[in-house]
């Protein structure tokens, strides 16, 4: 895969925290080795690709933040490293993906978050563009959050 057009492969200043040491050498070792920890040929084997659509595939997030139930990646097969990269056609494919969560995991038919960071002030570690797709620790009686139980999405 094409490495990112400008600027470094990932970013340790947001690091810290984020993973724990284990995340850490991860994006260590991608700046080392200059090899995308999310490029398909990249995937280490704790992290199979669960489901593929066409130009994007989902991936267990193996750092999940804290208090999520599920905690997936959607990532372009292709290394896109800006939002505006994201073409009209995607969105079928993230749709998809999406759908194909929710028959898999209960937590999703709830309900959840997609989210996605981008630019040097997002707080992104990995440039290779992607979306967290999350759902919080859920009751499933009142199929609302537990108190306290809210996931925070770390931006910046």
């Amino acid at each position: 895969m094409p490495k990112p057009k400008k600027g470094p492969l990932v970013d340790l200043s947001y690091a810290e925290g984020a993973g724990g040491e284990e995340y850490l050498k991860m994006l260590q070792n991608a700046e080392e080795t200059d090899e995308c920890p999310l490029c398909p040929e990249s995937l280490s084997k704790k992290n199979q690709i669960l489901h593929c659509v066409r130009k994007w595939f989902l991936i267990k997030n193996l750092y999940p933040y804290d208090n999520a139930d599920t905690h997936l990646m959607l990532i372009p097969v292709e290394h896109l490293t800006g939002i505006e990269e994201i073409l009209p056609t995607d969105w079928e494919d993230i749709e998809n993906l999406i759908g194909w969560a929710k028959g898999e995991y209960p937590t999703f038919k709830m309900g959840g978050g997609l989210v996605i960071r981008f630019g040097t002030n997002s707080g992104v570690t990995v440039r290779h563009l992607h979306f967290h797709l999350i759902t919080p620790i859920t009751n499933p009686e009142t199929g609302k959050v537990f108190k306290g139980k809210h996931v925070n999405f770390p931006i910046g």
